[in-house]
Formats: structure tokens, C-alpha cells, sequence
């Protein structure tokens, strides 16, 4: 559930960036947007993280549901956020360019860079450590896994890839 609070936090994120700077080239909008999501997804996830996941099963569900629709309440109903009378956004997409096929590439590219980033953690200490804490938890923080910081990590990196896939 708490997914798509993340990739709706990045593209509304990178939506209002964007919007501010509607003259600037097209891959400039699309970078802009991506570090900034990135950035607030990173934020708000490593925020939530501590008191979030203390919860385990389906209340740990029920919680990141709740955080889902705080979010959408909140882009709506704050004017700041300009949620409720809608964005604006400029074209990202080549002129040249057919903007499914240009969408359908950011997506292969994206997807490559998670499964990148996927296969770099599963092969480091740190995906050993989430191995161990996947298997048991409790046996994995005592043979010395800082499982708190580990799943705390986790969830931002988690947060920040999917409020990245939010963007494009």
C-alpha cells in the first residue's frame, strides 16, 4: 500500500518542479524533476520509517495505507500544493520523438536501474543482512544485525526508487 503513496509523492513532486520551470529544456525538466522526487521521497520515507516499521503484518499494512491517504488528503486540500486545481505540465518528450516510445524507454532504463541497484544490495553485507532478517528477525539481531537501520535503509532506498518510477 505504501508504494503508491511514494509514486504519487514523486510525481506530484516533480510535477510542481516542473511546473516552475516550464521555459527550461526539456531534459533539464526531466532531471530537475527526478533529483527533487528522488529527494522528497527520501525525506518523507526516512521520516515515517522510525515509527512505521516498529508495526509488523497487517497493521504494518493498515499504517502505510493510512500514510497513502494522509498524502493524497494533504496534496489536496493544502493550497500550497495547488493539488486540488490541477498541474500543468510542460512536454517532456522530444518533439521528434513519439512520447509512448519516449516513455516506454524511461521506464526500460528505469527498470535497469533497479534491477542494478537490486543486484548491488544483494550481493553487499547489507543484503546479507536483509537475508538473515527476511529469515528470522530475531535470530538475525542476535548475531549481531543491526536489523532496526537495516530495515530503516531498506525503506528509504525502496521509497526513493519507486518515487523515481513515479516521475516518468
Amino acid at each position: 500500500f505504501g508504494h503508491s503513496a511514494f509514486i504519487g509523492v514523486g510525481a506530484f513532486t516533480a510535477g510542481l518542479v516542473e511546473a516552475q520551470m516550464g521555459s527550461a529544456p526539456a531534459p533539464l525538466l526531466l532531471a530537475a524533476g527526478l533529483v527533487s522526487a528522488a529527494a522528497v521521497c527520501g525525506i518523507l520515507s526516512a521520516l515515517i520509517a522510525y515509527p512505521i516499521l516498529r508495526l509488523r503484518g497487517t497493521f504494518f499494512a493498515i499504517a502505510m495505507m493510512g500514510v497513502c491517504h494522509v498524502c493524497a488528503e494533504v496534496t489536496n486540500n493544502v493550497d500550497f500544493f495547488q493539488g486540488s486545481m490541477g498541474l500543468n505540465y510542460p512536454a517532456i518528450a522530444p518533439a521528434s520523438v513519439d512520447p509512448a516510445s519516449f516513455f516506454y524507454e524511461l521506464f526500460l532504463v528505469g527498470a535497469s536501474l533497479i534491477l542494478l541497484v537490486s543486484w548491488q544490495i544483494r550481493k553487499s553485507r547489507f543484503g546479507a543482512g536483509l537475508l538473515s532478517i527476511r529469515e528470522d528477525e530475531d535470530t538475525a539481531r542476535m548475531l549481531g544485525v543491526p536489523t532496526e537501520r537495516y530495515k530503516r535503509l531498506a525503506f528509504v532506498v525502496s521509497a526513493v526508487l519507486t518515487g523515481v518510477m513515479g516521475v516518468i
